[in-house]
């Protein structure tokens, strides 16, 4: 199982831009778990994984995580990242 978790906070500028992106990825890859967690929300999940600085994307493996994109990117960044961990 894949999943694409969006490390987030509502305060974050880059954040708000880059969620209609992510909206659009999920919609175009149903077989893909999207996540968001707002870190403010949830500390200890930022904390467990390391998360320094938002936005911040893991995608997971299996529960394992396979690849960290820090910072928004264009919608072919997470694409493509998706696409290598399949």
């Amino acid at each position: 199982m894949i999943k694409f978790v969006r490390y987030t906070a509502p305060w974050c500028a880059p954040c708000r831009m880059l969620a209609p992106i992510i909206t659009q990825i999920e919609q175009e890859t149903p077989d893909v778990v999207f996540q968001t967690v707002n870190v403010d929300e949830k500390p200890e999940q930022a904390e467990l994984y390391g998360i320094r600085s938002v936005p911040t994307v893991i995608i997971f493996k299996d529960d394992v995580p396979a690849k960290v994109i820090t910072g928004a990117h264009p919608k072919k960044i997470y694409v493509e990242a998706i696409q290598e961990v399949l």
